[in-house]
């Protein structure tokens, strides 16, 4: 009885494994030799719309907003019902600090999907930029509703605290994106300008240690 060939991989399927190892590339941080080799797969793939959102993320990450923005458009424009395309819009902007814009790539977002966390994140994170805290408020709590293990959401509402000088609220709360994240919320609460006001309060060091 002969042997089963098996059968070849799609064209879909090749892509697929060529994006990983691309992104390995990238992470590696041979930067020139992933953004060439995306740059083959969408030549001869413009309708590849993966590939236009991968390089989206690459170029965001080396800096290149106008760059990133242009391939997330053009992904947008080939995957329109995909709310991961307005929401990492939403990123980039927020980065060039055009947060009207962001806002209304978020708000896209969730017309895609109503509960998308990350948009629903994104929102609240404008909100406390532009000092609508009754808003992040709001936006928070809602993440906490829909998904009480989501970390951001505890997070969030910690800000909030601390934007409006309620500390012992504001560090509860840390305290609880904590248990439900702690590698994530402790590296972001130590790094991040947000819990300055918090930071030399002994309760805090003990969260983050």
């Amino acid at each position: 009885m002969s042997k089963k060939k098996k059968p070849a991989p799609s064209r879909e399927e090749e892509l697929e494994e060529a994006l990983v190892e691309i992104d390995e590339r990238f992470e590696e941080g041979k930067t020139a030799a992933a953004l060439a080799a995306i740059g083959a797969i969408l030549e001869g793939n413009p309708e590849y719309a993966p590939a236009w959102f991968n390089r989206a993320l690459y170029r965001q990450k080396m800096g290149d907003f106008e760059g990133s923005l242009k391939d997330i458009e053009r992904f947008m424009e080939l995957d329109p019902d995909d709310p991961e395309g307005p929401l990492q819009q939403s990123a980039v902007l927020i980065e060039r600090n055009d947060l009207i814009g962001a806002k209304r790539a978020c708000e896209r977002a969730l017309e895609l999907d109503a509960e998308y966390m990350d948009a629903l994140c994104n929102l609240g994170i404008i909100a406390l930029k532009l000092g609508a805290l009754d808003e992040a408020a709001r936006l928070f709590e809602r993440i906490i509703a829909i998904d009480p293990e989501n970390a951001s959401g505890p997070c969030g509402v910690a800000e909030v605290h601390v934007a409006r000088g309620h500390f012992d609220l504001a560090l509860a709360s840390l305290a609880r994106a904590i248990e439900l994240d702690r590698d994530e919320i402790v590296d972001f609460a130590r790094t991040s300008p947000t819990f300055d006001a918090v930071r030399s309060d002994p309760r805090f060091t003990r969260l983050v240690d």
